[in-house]
């Protein structure tokens, strides 16, 4: 009576009947942005809904029920502070490089088959592995997680998953995606079109000047619930 779900399994669940009996639901693989966690828990609406973050490498890293979030914590988030992503679990020891999020503990990969690769991803100190997971984040005072997005797809200031989860607490937004082009940062946005000058002005408060509309966001061909950020900008080029 537990279901385990991607992201994109659970966009299109929760447009679909009430589901049987549920004990508990937990979801992952994928940013779990704050509308689809709310529309999960009014699907499943006598189970626990969890968000559940971590790598193929390090599985799980943290974890938040929906129960737990405050309306605080989903202003933070609708206000460009990141994603919350809970409280790391017992069994992982967790630091920040240059607020990259690295992890250590006895589930957490120390190499792989092709040595050359760990030499990006691998720190290796006292005798302890630390896992660079490419993610930038954050402790709050609480000691909980909070996500902001890619070491890659960090533009200047800006992070990526900090302005994603505002920008899809805007009126309209159904989809929401930060890149780069010429160096400069753009928000693409699919959506209600009659919102864009509201989306603009929206934008111009995250320190953002351009805002793209698109018919949809990319999406990773593997797990269908993360923004294929490559993609992304050579569509935006092609278009600029």
């Amino acid at each position: 009576r537990r279901l385990l779900i991607p992201p994109s399994v659970a966009a299109l669940l929760v447009k679909a009947s009430a589901p049987p009996p549920l004990e508990a639901v937990f979801t992952g693989g994928g940013p779990v942005f704050p509308h689809l966690l709310k529309a999960l828990t009014r699907w499943a609406a006598r189970a626990q809904v969890h968000a559940v973050y971590g790598s193929t490498e390090a599985e799980p890293i943290a974890h938040v029920a929906a129960s737990e979030i405050s309306k605080e914590d989903y202003s933070s988030m609708a206000s460009g502070k990141g994603l919350l992503a809970g409280r790391p679990v017992q069994e992982v020891a967790l630091r920040f490089l240059d607020d990259e999020i690295l992890v250590a503990g006895r589930h957490v990969n120390e190499g792989y088959l092709d040595p050359s690769d760990d030499s990006e991803t691998k720190i290796r100190e006292n005798g302890r592995t630390w896992h660079r997971t490419g993610d930038l984040g954050r402790l709050d005072e609480h000691g909980r997680l909070w996500l902001l997005g890619r070491r890659a797809g960090r533009i200047g200031g800006l992070n990526p998953f900090a302005v994603e989860c505002a920008a899809l607490a805007w009126p309209g937004v159904e989809g929401a995606a930060l890149a780069s082009v010429g160096g400069e940062p753009v928000l693409a946005l699919c959506g209600d079109l009659s919102r864009q000058e509201e989306w603009r002005f929206l934008a111009r408060t995250l320190s953002i000047k351009s805002v793209r509309h698109l018919s949809r966001i990319p999406l990773d061909r593997r797990h269908n619930s993360k923004v294929d950020y490559v993609r992304l900008q050579r569509q935006l080029q092609r278009t600029y």
